[in-house]
């Protein structure tokens, strides 16, 4: 179990700016995570963060709490995490996500 899974083990990362809602603080912590997965190939990492981008995602890819005409560092920290979960997964919902 990584250190990550220990101290956020239902794959919320309640921050201080925003909690549990698509902000730039959790976009920062799934970057190091998909950087440690990286490095160690732990499968259980990923599922952490594909659980995290999951929360946010629809089926249809619609991304909850994304503004498109926002443009912030919040957007574009998040989107990050879920381009390397579509780029891991091929899922349809992930590929619609970043079109739109």
């Amino acid at each position: 179990m990584s250190v990550f899974s220990k101290q956020w083990p239902e794959g919320v990362i309640s921050t201080t700016g925003h909690p549990g809602e698509w902000g730039y603080e959790e976009g920062v912590l799934l970057d190091g995570m998909a950087a440690e997965w990286h490095a160690t190939a732990n499968g259980q990492d990923f599922a952490y963060i594909k659980a995290a981008v999951d929360k946010y995602v629809t089926d249809d890819g619609t991304i909850v709490g994304y503004k498109s005409d926002g443009l912030t560092l919040d957007d574009i920290e998040m989107g990050r995490a879920v381009r390397f979960v579509y780029r891991v997964t091929q899922q349809a919902a992930g590929e619609v996500s970043l079109q739109g």
